[in-house]
């Protein structure tokens, strides 16, 4: 092949890994690029370990009243806080848009939702404008609405530093627990607790390749 023909296909070639890249870590779309592809992206797994500050902080927020909200959904409705809370409890699940650690979290939210969202209802809060949230939902197959937050006011709130962090909010608004990520244990937990608020058996949740022993959170908001 003559050596311009070779500069051209090389300079297409960067062109397509780099925007392979930028749609996995950025858009949320399309596979985790490898070594294979020439371009690896390098995300230390220790900078998402949850923190003993963070533990620290998370546990200062449990059994406190939880932070009223009025927030518009990718469903279309628009929900409150003291309304959703007189009937029961009620999940949170922070999401941050373009955050992978919030992909890889979702389909154990997913999990502990088609096991008792029936009974107890989940919500994503994203950083986002409700088009945008919309999309996510779409592209990661949340199962449950999410409330737009583009001001990050209930993020802030519910002192919400990463994506991934998971909020339970108990019947008549005070916040059960705030875990700071993800593992194996906190979805037990989690299922657990669940089961009591709603009455039922623990039900099942497949943890398969979540953090064993130490949370992983998200990226900062």
């Amino acid at each position: 092949m003559p050596k311009n023909q070779l500069t051209i296909v090389g300079a297409f070639t960067v062109l397509a890994t780099v925007f392979a890249v930028y749609s996995w870590a950025v858009l949320g779309t399309g596979p985790k690029p490898d070594e294979g592809s020439g371009f690896v992206v390098i995300e230390s797994e220790k900078q998402h370990l949850v923190t003993s500050e963070m533990l620290a902080a998370t546990e200062k927020v449990a059994r406190t009243t939880a932070p009223a909200f009025r927030a518009e959904a990718t469903d279309g409705k628009t929900y409150d806080l003291a309304e959703l809370t007189r009937k029961g409890p009620v999940v949170l699940a922070f999401i941050k848009e373009g955050c992978p650690c919030s992909i890889e979290s979702q389909p154990y939210f997913n999990r502990l939702f088609e096991a008792y969202g029936a009974k107890v209802p989940f919500f994503g809060v994203i950083d986002g404008p409700v088009n945008r949230a919309g999309k996510w939902g779409r592209v990661n197959h949340a199962a449950f609405p999410i409330l737009s937050d583009v001001d990050l006011t209930i993020i802030h709130d519910y002192k919400a530093e990463s994506s991934a962090y998971l909020a339970l909010v108990s019947q008549g608004g005070t916040i059960e627990k705030l875990w700071p990520g993800y593992s194996v244990e906190m979805l037990n937990e989690v299922s657990a607790r669940l089961a009591k608020f709603a009455g039922m058996d623990v039900q099942p949740i497949d943890t398969t390749g979540a953090p064993q022993g130490e949370m992983l959170t998200g990226c900062p908001f």
